[in-house]
């Protein structure tokens, strides 16, 4: 395999090079006007939204960033943060306090990088895949970032920091994580103001008292296969692997209260992506985007994880919840302070594992036809296996029941040999940066957390703002989640009538004894009679035996 080149972050930073020693430094006069941020009121004269826009504006203009979005917008944006602390019950304390707090971390971004390399280090056990760089489409890896240099990083994203026009992020479609948006959309959206309440919640727990843990952000990958030496990259698992899939369904079972990060450490939490993580949280989201306002941290991955493509989800485990919310979309808001007890790991991570999938966008009936099926239970399948011993590409090989010969096939492959010409798996588009070396030296590591077979809490994914049909969604998941090994899905329904008979049609499979394969099979018949207008029903109709259509009836 060919060595890695890894894309750096350091375009993408809010920092130079030194021309000497070539590490990264503040530019002199924005680090100037940190520090007099950092020393309060009395010397920054910071202490209401208005001369907190100038300052964000005169900082960006002194990196030579004088044509974006926050230069060309300075009156709406000036607007925004008005409203903003207008809003906020302690606004003072906010400009007294917490700000000067933001301004330090900022000012220590480049020490705290420059530790970063030796804290992964020590804590990997000299694995070198665990560094902050970008992780591009078709890259599987993980980066492992300690909960002061997030805070930093976000304390930039604040400040909007952080360069817009680059020709680098044109290529690695990496988009910034400046506030700005957000604060320009106070004005026009009463959420926005309690995203930021949020936020700032978040930023004055930490800067009193600062959490020592770690976090990390895993791009995980199915590999490929090349059916021919000479034929294109074909989508694995097939049509054939989930036709003659053996698996037995787990449970599953439909829960009308709650909310899926309520789910526990003991499952692995859904997060419905869009392809880039994060979606609009730094924009007019609010939906999906919630979960980046009470556990802010996931903000973080948004700064180097490219779009996820087909055959890819990212996992981020031990993102911290500091925020209580009420409400949804537009009726969200911030409901004060949380406590998060979550047990940690021996890298310091908090349990929580969270998995970012992204549905087909606006499918329509299209999402009944059989390759659509397959986009999204392989979507979910990725997003629910563990990744590999050391952080990469999915165990696809040990945690799926495929045909013995391409076991074998797997297994040559793994130990340097070669795979028959029909069955070549192409791992080239699914790159693991692991060497041998590394591999042992994680053997004992936290990595082996994600064998445990955590159950699966979901819900609606994709059928809400994205358009797809929640019933074949939440079967699809149960599909992969039971192929994936898991041993349980909790379906969060949050009570959307469209999910009303779906503990019906579980409870009805499993007494059946249904494998994945034959509910597979279900599906697709239902797709075709539905896509040759053959039917009326819906799905769930379909699959209950007092429907006169379905296939309970043959």
């Amino acid at each position: 395999m060919s060595a890695v080149v890894f894309s750096s972050i350091a375009p993408y930073l809010p920092l130079q090079k030194d021309p000497a020693s070539r590490d990264l430094r503040w530019v002199t006069s924005v680090e100037y006007a940190l520090k007099a941020v950092a020393r309060g009121v009395d010397t920054s004269l910071v202490c209401n939204g208005q001369a907190l826009c100038d300052c964000i504006v005169d900082m960006r203009a002194e990196t030579g960033q004088c044509k974006d979005f926050a230069v060309q917008y300075a009156k709406i944006l000036g607007l925004g943060l008005t409203r903003l602390f207008d809003a906020l019950e302690d606004a003072d304390k906010f400009f007294s306090s917490t700000l000067p707090g933001m301004a330090k971390l900022a000012i220590q971004l480049p020490e705290l990088l420059k530790a970063h390399g030796e804290q992964v280090d020590k804590i990997s056990g000299g694995s070198r895949t665990l560094k902050l760089r970008i992780l591009n489409s078709q890259q599987s890896g993980m980066v492992l970032l300690d909960q002061g240099l997030i805070a930093a990083l976000l304390s930039c994203g604040f400040f909007c920091l952080f360069p817009g026009a680059l020709k680098e992020r044109k290529r690695d479609d990496i988009h910034p994580i400046n506030f700005d948006f957000v604060f320009i959309g106070v004005p026009y959206a009463r959420n926005q103001v309690q995203k930021l309440k949020c936020l700032i919640h978040y930023f004055e727990k930490v800067c009193s008292s600062m959490p020592q843990g770690t976090v990390s952000y895993e791009r995980k990958i199915l590999p490929r296969r090349r059916p021919l030496p000479t034929k294109p990259l074909a989508v694995f698992p097939n049509e054939d692997f989930w036709k003659n899939s053996k698996r037995t369904l787990c449970n599953m079972k439909v829960v009308d209260f709650g909310a899926i990060e309520s789910a526990g450490p003991d499952y692995l939490q859904v997060d419905f992506a869009n392809a880039y993580l994060g979606g609009g949280a730094l924009n007019q989201g609010c939906v999906q985007e919630i979960r980046f306002m009470i556990n802010p941290e996931l903000i973080a991955g948004m700064l180097f994880m490219s779009p996820m493509a087909d055959n890819e989800a990212i996992e981020i485990t031990g993102a911290q919840q500091y925020s209580q919310y009420k409400g949804y979309a537009s009726s969200f808001m911030f409901a004060g302070d949380i406590v998060d007890r979550t047990p940690t790991d021996s890298w310091g991570r908090r349990k929580t594992c969270i998995t970012a999938i992204d549905a087909l966008c606006a499918p329509g009936e299209n999402q009944f036809d059989t390759d659509a099926m397959i986009r999204e239970v392989n979507k979910a399948f990725c997003g629910f296996l563990p990744h590999s011993p050391v952080c990469g590409v999915v165990e696809l090989w040990k945690s799926i029941n495929v045909e013995e010969a391409n076991q074998n096939q797997a297994s040559k492959v793994s130990n340097g040999g070669k795979a028959n010409a029909d069955q070549q798996i192409d791992f080239r588009n699914a790159v693991d940066e692991s060497t041998e070396e590394d591999r042992k030296s994680v053997s004992t590591s936290p990595c082996a957390m994600h064998q445990e077979q955590k159950g699966i809490a979901t819900g609606n994914w994709g059928s809400g703002a994205f358009g797809g049909n929640l019933e074949l969604k939440s079967l699809l998941q149960w599909i992969a989640a039971s192929e994936a090994g898991r041993s349980e899905v909790l379906y969060y329904s949050f009570r959307d009538p469209r999910a009303k008979r779906l503990q019906e049609v579980i409870d009805w499979v499993l007494q059946e004894g249904w494998t994945g394969s034959e509910l597979w099979t279900v599906l697709i018949e239902y797709g075709q009679c539905r896509l040759n207008r053959q039917l009326k029903c819906e799905l769930y109709d379909w699959i209950l035996p007092n429907s006169n259509t379905g296939p309970s009836t043959s």
